[in-house]
């Protein structure tokens, strides 16, 4: 018989007992679009970082999600944590998704890596939005002003990251870095040659809280952001009018964020972009049910 690919999911949490439900539901859902959709299932894992709250017992395990448990407070150690358990423990896993625990994903979420890696692509950065729930019209507004969110973006999110296995292990993972371990590892895997592809629409739903769990990440982003002047030089986005930008419904939080990198090789920017056309092209369906395993 042969064997059906595999997708290892890592979520990173610290204290994040009141996001964790709405974080796994969602993932719950893309799961079992995965399911229904593909012949891809899923494996992901709950890193429970330093935890003090009740993430550990009363919600990982209440969600039937397969948690690990580490004293690091480092982001990167816990990102790390995850895909290498995941990479060496049961079944092979080909790819490997990440977001946070402060953080809702679209329904399509792992159905759109799967398609990016039918592709040829070993890299995709996701776009996120803060949850317009805890903003005001005219504070989304402005967030929006100062971040491209569609194809081509140069923005790097931990909430919404994908990456081959091959390509992974190749540059080494995550390295232990308290902040911005989304953005090295994205640095190294362009520098490596791999086909990227920075992915729009369809964002992230994470938290607009304005002190994280890592400070400088992006609720520090966003709260400098928020308070500096918007840019004249996109009007189309500024003021309270702006059109709304449409939100799952939940609730969310973030671990760290920061814009991208350098540019890869002329040979690797022609295959990325070669292959966003046929993205962009590609026609998506809606629907969902399964469980996590």
């Amino acid at each position: 018989m042969i064997e059906r690919p595999v997708m290892g999911v890592v979520v990173p949490a610290r204290d994040e007992e009141a996001l964790l439900p709405e974080c796994l539901e969602h993932l719950q859902v893309a799961v079992d679009e995965l399911h229904r959709r593909t012949r891809w299932r899923a494996r992901a894992v709950v890193v429970l970082d330093s935890c003090t709250d009740g993430s550990a017992g009363a919600v990982a395990a209440a969600a039937g999600v397969e948690a690990l448990t580490i004293s690091a407070g480092n982001v990167g150690l816990a990102r790390a944590a995850g895909a290498d358990h995941l990479l060496r423990t049961g079944v092979a896993v080909s790819w490997l998704a990440c977001t946070d625990a402060d953080s809702r994903v679209p329904r399509s979420w792992l159905c759109d890596q799967v398609e990016a890696h039918s592709l040829g692509i070993e890299l995709v950065m996701g776009s996120v939005l803060p949850d317009a729930r805890s903003l005001t019209p005219a504070q989304l507004a402005a967030w929006l002003a100062r971040h491209d969110l569609g194809d081509g973006h140069e923005h790097v999110f931990g909430a919404n990251l994908g990456i081959s296995a091959r390509a992974y292990a190749h540059v080494g993972g995550f390295a232990p870095l308290p902040l911005h371990e989304d953005v090295d590892l994205v640095r190294r895997v362009r520098a490596a040659g791999f086909v990227w592809h920075a992915r729009g629409g369809d964002p992230v739903i994470t938290s607009a809280r304005r002190v994280g769990r890592a400070a400088g990440g992006f609720a520090t982003d966003l709260r400098l952001r928020l308070a500096e002047p918007v840019p004249t030089d996109r009007p189309a986005a500024l003021g309270a009018d702006a059109p709304p930008v449409p939100a799952p419904a939940g609730g969310p939080q973030p671990l760290s964020v920061v814009p991208s990198a350098e540019p890869p090789s002329s040979q690797a920017r022609s295959s990325s972009s070669q292959a966003s056309v046929r993205l962009r092209a590609s026609s998506r369906a809606d629907s969902a049910s399964s469980r996590v395993s």
